[in-house]
């Protein structure tokens, strides 16, 4: 064996403890592998001599946890006895719980069951309790409702309202406990006895009320006369105010059979003295002295009337059973009539209907029902200034809110909240509206004075129209005729009547009325304007399109019916009515809101002036059209001048032609005067529209120009160039559109010139885009069909253009500055001129 020095140490010598640890995992590792262990022991052949040492050492390490694993067994034996004994142990003390616990369950059986039956007992004694408190409580009530019974019947027959009223109201109470015993004889014989001492209380208090009829009225209007008023009237009168709480306790169905058999008989003396047997204007002759029987009536019952509670509202029962009865009589009369009823007579008699129906407003309105009056502000200021200063207005203001603190007064005291809670027929004349009333019943026959008010109109049209001076006013923002704004003013007072009277079917047909007087107003000042033959022109396409059909079709002159020759004065009148339909067109929208705030709303969405706003915005459209005829017939000569000029004899070039000088006559002689009335957004369309198109007029009537000589090519081209300055010197800076129109079609006659003057190769690049025609009026210019002797001198006739534009910039600039100059000074003038002529 080898000694102690020859022993095999793989590793640091170890702690038993870290040695089993590292042993342990070694050989409990998942890939343990005993090659590769040994391997690991003895990596080469010298490490072989170390064998018996290490099976040594493994068996050391083998006895030891032979050893370890005995002394386990050992210890694990005498502890699982131990655990059995301490598991019988745990199973006894469960036992004892369980039977401790299976003990407590019964007794709590036990006592759960005492507590119910004590409960059981405790509900019988409670329910026995209510149900004798409930008896004696019913038989203390029984016993006063039959006492109380026996009391209301000899208060009945004595006729001592004021006890018996109040005795009636503790037997409602008592009899309501009774309500669901009706089957118990007893009740049942008492609720009978109930009820016939109740009609008994009835039938004396009608009785009473019709004996009530026959006192004298109060002569409130003779203040020295004193009433004479008997012991018996003083009796009665105090009698029915007790008579008066026991219909109120006797219920409101009640109360409403009092007030409608008072009613009844106070307007069976109206009735008869207005039987309704005339029709039509007779009976409207009538309405005045129908209002003043009611009115009258009030007044002299008036202390009679104070004998009922003012929840009742008998005066205002009363007024409105009359007008619920004038109402039928009138609508009888005016649909008997044979003919329709003059407005002379229907209308007073409409005013004074409304005026009643406002006074009854005024009289019964406390807190804002019952019919407020309603307010006569158009909306656009047309109301008169001093109604809201006047004396009666002043007065209605300070009866509000007097009325207003009444009302306040009477929720202090709680009165209010009563009168809240009246039922029936006094509720709803509470939040009666007495306007419409009795003028509801002329709505249908308003049809005549709507149409007197459209002939109205139509004659202020007639007139306004006739009386205008058709110049614009002075230290004036616009150019709006005065016919313009004095028609709407007509037409708002006249909606402003209609409104006081009716707000119904009456006033949406004057709306349609003011559509049909406005159309009539388009047409009356087109009239007065447009020289003879200005429809025609309208009504073609205009001297643009027939140049632009004449250069296409190769016709020898174009169409002239677009042609209409306006003086100076006619023209400002065509401008006029741009401004004044541009002004109509905008105010419609003002003019039917006025109109939708007074209609009822369910006519207001039928409330529209689209139609009549098309027709204004056709008359400007018109309008516009025509001032540019206008102007482009007075351009005509000259266009008509560039056409007869035998260009391909023309052999001197000099300045502008004349028909140059004439295009900046006219212009500054029509333009000024236009822009001196239209307002800047239609004098830029208006503009904008006739230079785009005179400029194609331009361009053509240089198109139609054949066999141009090189000097007729130059001077076509200089004028060509004269007039786009003058044209864009006139240009306002808010027509940009006019601008770039200008620049377009002068631009393309400018480069056809150009391309005439060229060879033909160049008319490819001079006008890429030209089209057939173009091209065709490029070859009739040069004088040939495709080029010719025209193409092969171009570059030439270019080069001395060019030299000749040279020679004549410095004289041609001159001539522009006096021309617009004059231009200016023609403005100036033209304006200050207008300002003498107003």
């Amino acid at each position: 064996m080898s000694g102690p020095d020859e022993t095999l140490h793989l590793h640091p010598t170890p702690s038993p403890e870290e040695e089993d640890s590292e042993s342990s995992a070694l050989f409990s590792a998942e890939g343990f592998s005993s090659v590769e262990f040994i391997n690991r022991l003895f990596p080469s052949e010298s490490s072989l001599s170390k064998v018996d040492s290490s099976i040594s050492q493994l068996r050391r390490k083998i006895n030891v946890v032979d050893s370890s694993i005995m002394l386990a067994i050992h210890q694990q034996s005498a502890r699982g006895s131990q655990a059995r004994q301490e598991l019988a142990t745990a199973m006894r003390a469960v036992s004892e719980l369980t039977t401790k616990v299976a003990d407590i369950k019964r007794k709590a059986a036990q006592s759960e069951g005492m507590v119910q039956e004590i409960c059981r007992d405790i509900r019988k004694l409670d329910n026995a309790k209510k149900h004798l408190t409930s008896t004696i409580t019913t038989l203390r009530r029984l016993a006063m409702l039959v006492s109380a019974t026996d009391q209301l019947e000899t208060l009945a027959e004595k006729r001592s309202y004021v006890d018996a009223a109040n005795l009636l109201g503790a037997v409602n109470e008592l009899a309501m406990h009774f309500d669901n015993m009706t089957s118990v004889p007893r009740i049942a014989e008492l609720r009978a006895k109930l009820n016939g001492i109740k009609a008994v209380l009835r039938a004396h208090a009608l009785g009473d009320f019709d004996a009530m009829s026959r006192l004298s009225s109060s002569n409130a209007e003779d203040d020295a006369q004193d009433v004479v008023e008997t012991a018996e009237d003083a009796a009665l009168l105090a009698r029915m105010r007790g008579a008066c709480a026991v219909v109120d306790a006797l219920g409101a169905q009640v109360r409403a059979e009092v007030v409608d058999r008072l009613c009844e008989r106070e307007l069976s003396a109206y009735t008869m003295a207005f039987d309704g047997r005339d029709v039509g204007a007779p009976a409207l002759e009538k309405t005045d002295r129908r209002y003043a029987w009611l009115l009258r009536r009030l007044n002299e019952r008036a202390r009679t009337f104070d004998v009922f509670p003012s929840e009742w509202r008998v005066p205002q029962l009363l007024s409105v059973a009359f007008c619920k009865v004038t109402a039928a009589q009138l609508t009888a009369a005016l649909d008997g009539a044979e003919a329709a009823v003059s407005v002379d007579v229907l209308i007073p008699a409409l005013t004074r209907t409304l005026e009643f129906e406002q006074e009854l407003a005024d009289r019964f309105t406390v807190d804002g029902g019952g019919g407020g009056e309603r307010s006569n502000d158009d909306g656009l200021g047309l109301d008169d200034e001093e109604e809201a200063t006047s004396a009666t207005a002043i007065r209605k203001r300070y009866e509000r809110e007097r009325r207003q603190r009444e009302r306040d007064a009477l929720e202090a005291s709680g009165q209010g909240r009563a009168a809240r809670g009246m039922e029936g027929a006094a509720d709803a004349a509470a939040k009666t509206d007495f306007r419409g009333l009795i003028s509801s019943c002329f709505e249908p026959h308003m049809g005549g004075y709507v149409a007197a008010e459209e002939r109205e109109l139509c004659e202020a049209v007639a007139r306004l129209v006739a009386g205008e001076k058709w110049h614009r006013e002075e230290n004036s923002d616009n150019s709006v005729l005065t016919s313009a704004t004095q028609l709407f003013l007509q037409m708002k007072r006249s909606l402003k009547r209609c409104s006081r009277m009716t707000r119904g079917n009456a006033l949406f047909q004057l709306h349609v009325s003011f559509k049909k007087v406005l159309r009539r107003y388009a047409e009356a000042i087109w009239n007065a304007a447009a020289p003879k033959g200005a429809d025609a022109a309208v009504a073609s396409d205009g001297a643009a399109a027939a140049m632009v059909a004449a250069a296409t079709t190769g016709a020898l002159s174009p169409a002239t019916t677009w042609k209409v020759k306006v003086e100076d004065d006619m023209l400002a009148r065509v401008c006029l009515v741009v401004e004044t339909a541009d002004y109509v067109a905008s105010t419609l929208y003002g003019l039917a809101e006025a109109v939708r705030g007074f209609v009822d709303e369910e006519m207001a969405g039928g409330v529209e002036f689209e139609d009549v706003e098309e027709c204004f915005v056709d008359l400007k459209a018109r309008g516009a059209t025509l001032l540019v005829l206008a102007v482009e017939t007075r351009l005509d000569d000259a266009l008509t001048a560039l056409g007869a000029v035998s260009w391909d004899q023309y052999d001197e070039i000099g300045d502008e032609s004349a028909y140059v000088g004439e295009v900046a006559a006219v212009l500054r002689s029509a333009l000024p005067l236009i822009s001196s009335i239209l307002g800047e957004a239609n004098e830029s369309y208006i503009v904008d529209k006739l230079f785009g198109s005179f400029t194609a007029r331009w361009r053509w009537a240089v198109a139609r120009c054949r066999r141009v000589s090189e000097a007729g090519l130059q001077q076509l081209l200089l004028d060509t160039q004269v007039v786009r300055s003058n044209l864009l010197s006139c240009v306002t800076s808010g027509a940009s559109g006019g601008k770039r129109l200008v620049e377009k079609e002068m631009g393309r006659a400018e480069a056809m010139l150009k391309a005439a003057a060229a060879p033909a190769e160049a008319l490819e690049m001079l006008l890429p885009d030209a089209t057939s025609v173009e091209r065709l009026r490029v070859t009739e210019m040069r004088g040939g069909g495709s080029g010719g002797d025209g193409g092969g001198s171009g570059g030439g006739v270019l080069r001395r253009m060019a030299e000749a534009r040279a020679g004549a910039a410095a004289s041609m600039a001159e001539r522009m500055k006096q021309a617009r100059a004059a231009m200016t000074s023609s403005s100036s003038g033209g304006v200050s001129g207008a300002g003498k002529e107003k």
